[in-house]
């Protein structure tokens, strides 16, 4: 299904740019008009961005992209003839490749369009049942710090500025929110630890002493020496953490960079060993796997008496004391929780709600035979519950919200 509309996604997505800014022709304006007319959800569509002005921050974002360029490179790498588009051959390709010949249309449409304009199947204008008056909203930049003397900073209200001198090393929060560790040149003192933990419906972004950054998504935790060793550097993590590894020598070689993934009760699952490196690790426990993916670099993943060194654009799976490799990753997919979005790419609707349900702090539970649909979309992790509902709605799934708990329905 979704192969088959790219083409009408781009197209429609330029018309209604072009109609914003009163640039469309007579005949444009037809067209659109004809596409408006032709289901109940594309007139929903076009009424909810002239109610909220869903586009005007969008828009502003999008005075430099060119969008008749993207157009013109999905053709040719789909060998449709635009000026026939009746007549074009539509190449089947994987739903990632899909999602990136689209990303003009997410520019330009916001949040729900991809989910409007190709949803599973055709079906009524999404009604979310809504039960109460809790307006659930998204999650943002919550975390506890917890010292080396077990005392607690709740850093989403600390103040800017300097929070604690932790042997020679200052802990800074910046401005914009961001933990910084900032380790003096004076000699090593005894090593102390410090643990970053967000909630359900928290994420963080901190500067390690030794210039490593890490992103640490909802429900996850950090912990780390406040100065390393100068042979090793060596961090514990659950949950979900995004690396960008600082490179460091020692004695002319470079200072390897372990990460110990623990499950949130503490038990070792298995360690990743970098040099200098970008990677995602997804360690939580409701998920089926542990699961590694590499951007950059190299990382050799062990696990008991297992081992494997990946390329980038592979994920390693730790799982029944093995470690399996997939290669040709989207990692555009893997770190979208990362740059602010939810990216589905044909995901089942239990995958796609564990992800709802850390990022928003709510309760999921399920009613009847569970939908086998699977999903592919683009949603901003800042809107609020409901319009995220409203947008899978459209997919065939039905959703009752009882305060802080989803039902999911058939």
């Amino acid at each position: 299904m979704e192969d088959k509309r790219i083409e009408e996604v781009i197209y429609i997505a330029g018309l209604i740019k072009k109609r914003r800014f009163g640039q469309l022709t007579e005949d444009e304006a037809v067209e659109l008009e004809s596409w408006m007319n032709s289901s109940e959800t594309n007139r929903r569509l076009i009424e909810e961005i002239n109610e909220q002005d869903i586009l005007a921050e969008s828009l502003q974002e999008m005075e430099q992209y060119d969008v008749d360029a993207a157009t013109r490179r999905f053709f040719s790498q789909t060998g449709m003839d635009p000026d026939k588009p009746d007549t074009a051959t539509i190449i089947s390709y994987p739903a990632k490749k899909i999602l990136r010949w689209v990303a003009a249309a997410v520019f330009l449409l916001g949040a729900g369009a991809i989910w409007y304009l190709f949803p599973a199947r055709e079906v009524g204008i999404a009604q979310v049942s809504i039960n109460g008056s809790v307006k659930i909203v998204p999650g943002g930049n919550n975390a506890i710090l917890t010292l080396s003397d077990g005392s607690k900073v709740v850093l989403d209200s600390a103040a800017n500025g300097l929070l604690s001198n932790q042997g020679n090393t200052k802990v800074i929060k910046l401005q914009d929110g961001k933990l910084v560790y900032e380790a003096s040149a004076a000699g090593a003192t005894q090593p102390t630890y410090n643990t970053i933990t967000t909630p359900r419906g928290g994420q963080y972004q901190a500067l390690l002493p030794d210039g490593t950054a890490v992103w640490l998504n909802a429900a996850s935790s950090i912990s780390f020496p406040t100065v390393f060793n100068a042979a090793e550097r060596i961090v514990k993590v659950s949950g979900e953490v995004y690396f960008e590894v600082a490179a460091r020598h020692y004695k002319k070689t470079k200072t390897p960079f372990i990460v110990k993934i623990t499950s949130s009760s503490g038990e070792n699952v298995g360690e990743v060993q970098v040099l200098g490196t970008h990677f995602n690790i997804n360690a939580y426990d409701d998920e089926r796997a542990v699961k590694t993916t590499l951007l950059e670099g190299a990382v050799q993943c062990n696990m008991s008496a297992d081992y494997k060194i990946l390329k980038p654009g592979e994920q390693a799976s730790f799982s029944n004391g093995k470690i399996l490799v997939e290669d040709d990753i989207d990692t555009d997919e893997v770190i979208a929780w990362k740059n602010g979005s939810f990216y589905f790419n044909s995901n089942d609707i239990g995958t796609i709600m564990r992800q709802i349900s850390r990022w928003y702090n709510i309760e999921v539970l399920y009613k009847g035979e569970i939908s086998k649909e699977a999903f592919s979309g683009i949603v901003s992790r800042e809107s609020h519950l409901e319009q995220v509902l409203k947008i899978m709605e459209a997919g065939g799934v039905k959703f009752n919200i009882q305060g802080r708990k989803i039902i999911v329905m058939q």
